[in-house]
């Protein structure tokens, strides 16, 4: 696995979580939606880059 997709992912939830409290604070649609979805997605990459540095210093 390599190092760029757990940062894509990361950025991507970031995003979302950020967009998501602009649509939150105008009361527009889907607000709820991409808070949930960009907090999953950031987890999931902060998971992936621990994952990544844990199997880095295996392997040294």
């Amino acid at each position: 696995m390599k190092l760029v997709y757990p940062l894509s992912l990361l950025f991507m939830g970031i995003a979302l979580t950020f967009f998501g409290a602009l649509f939150k604070l105008e009361s527009w649609e889907g607000a709820s939606e991409m808070l949930i979805f960009g907090t999953i997605s950031t987890v999931a990459g902060i998971g992936l880059l621990i994952y990544r540095a844990i199997r880095l210093n295996d392997k040294a």
